[in-house]
């Protein structure tokens, strides 16, 4: 479990998302505000099957089920 001590120390890295009040790390927050914006502008298709993904990480996870 964290301490109160260890819990401030996290703290001093932490922000806010101005939408949804999520605490994160800074350097999470430019990738979490992808997820308030609109679909189509971050959407990558499969050019197998068509499938929408959010990210490109999805695709090559999702590029495992057709064996690439």
């Amino acid at each position: 479990t964290t301490t109160h001590k260890e819990g401030d120390e996290l703290a001093k890295y932490l922000v806010k998302c101005e939408i949804c009040d999520k605490s994160l790390r800074k350097y999470s927050l430019k990738c979490h505000m992808r997820s308030h914006q609109d679909p189509s502008t971050y959407l990558v298709k499969c050019k197998i099957c068509g499938k929408n993904l959010k990210w490109k990480h999805s695709l090559r996870t999702h590029m495992i089920t057709h064996g690439e």
